[in-house]
């Protein structure tokens, strides 16, 4: 990026996020209420750096929430119907 690489669109921040040892993992794995649930994506170049043509930032979030929710649906349905 310090050369005029990288994304189109970048946007650098600072955060903290504090969980206890294999807390995230079992939080992903065994949510204790639908409300710790997490719903995962795939890693995505352009979505992440927002290089995706024609879009506005509520439909990136409507594809990202539609995407995760099918990846969720799908691996719920493998489990309950076995192939």
């Amino acid at each position: 990026m310090a050369r005029g690489g990288g994304p189109l669109n970048r946007m650098i921040t600072l955060g903290m996020c504090s969980w206890n040892a294999s807390q995230l993992e079992e939080e992903i794995q065994h949510p204790h209420t639908p409300a710790m649930s997490w719903l995962m994506l795939d890693y995505d170049e352009k979505l992440v750096f927002g290089q995706l043509e024609d879009s506005k930032p509520d439909d990136v979030w409507q594809d990202c929430l539609s995407r995760a929710i099918r990846k969720k649906t799908s691996e719920i349905t493998s489990k309950v119907f076995k192939d």
